[in-house]
């Protein structure tokens, strides 16, 4: 799995110290196999892991907001 992360972070263009690499890891990992269970469950539509798969969008979220909390909100409504 760790050439699959060095993979990744080619492919996206994410540069890492090798010390970051080692902290995200776990995340993308992580990541990487929920994607791959879901893609073999059979559902109609598949996951793809993106350029936040080591955990980057924690760090640029609120520590209010957890990533699922940020994504399950709702747009405000148009007031007219």
């Amino acid at each position: 799995l760790w050439a699959s992360y060095e993979l990744w972070c080619k492919f996206f263009n994410q540069e890492r110290e090798h010390d970051e690499m080692a902290r995200r890891f776990s995340t993308f990992k992580e990541t990487l196999l929920m994607v791959d269970r879901h893609n073999k469950s059979r559902l109609p539509y598949r996951l793809e892991i993106s350029r936040f798969a080591d955990g980057k969008l924690r760090g640029l979220v609120s520590p209010k907001y957890s990533p699922v909390m940020f994504a399950a909100r709702k747009a405000p409504r148009d007031i007219n």
